[in-house]
């Protein structure tokens, strides 16, 4: 089988490049304002934060660059360059669309969706120990939800 691949960066990137945007009106607010009373600050704080927006800018653009991987026996789920967890997909006990309140967030519980409101929930039985601990849940958005639904049903993945 083929690695297919599902894009998340439609649901995410543009409340991303709004942060960025504010980011670099707080640059130049702050530089102006320290740069009256205090101008070597300025030009320290001024450097820190546009490295902190060179930054951003190529994680916001690597969500374009590094989607969500289905393969015959496992997927790999992103967030950008940041995060990336390849769940078997015999771990998978199911795939949901909708859950309580908070379900996606708090403990055993990795959100790879930042900004923006996950749109499904992968739960593992048995969990599988990450880098925070055990994860029973994987939170993620997906622009195409429904394609990666029917795909994870063609390998036996129970939907809900």
């Amino acid at each position: 089988m083929t690695v297919m691949r599902f894009d998340c960066h439609r649901g995410i990137t543009p409340l991303l490049w709004a942060f960025a945007a504010l980011a670099t009106t707080e640059l130049l607010v702050v530089h102006l304002v320290l740069s009256l009373r205090w101008p070597r600050l300025a030009w320290g704080l001024t450097l820190i934060t546009v490295i902190s927006l060179v930054w951003l800018v190529h994680w916001i653009g690597s969500f374009r660059r590094r989607p969500h991987e289905l393969g015959s026996d496992s997927i790999r789920l992103r967030c950008g360059t940041l995060r990336e967890i390849e769940l078997p997909l015999n771990r998978i006990s199911q795939v949901r669309s909708s859950w309580s309140a908070g379900e996606h967030r708090g403990s055993g519980v990795a959100n790879l969706v930042p900004i923006a409101y996950p749109n499904r929930l992968f739960d593992l039985d048995p969990p599988i120990r990450g880098p925070r601990g055990s994860m029973h849940r994987v939170a993620v958005r997906v622009d195409e939800p429904e394609k990666l639904d029917f795909a994870l049903a063609q390998l036996g993945v129970k939907i809900a």
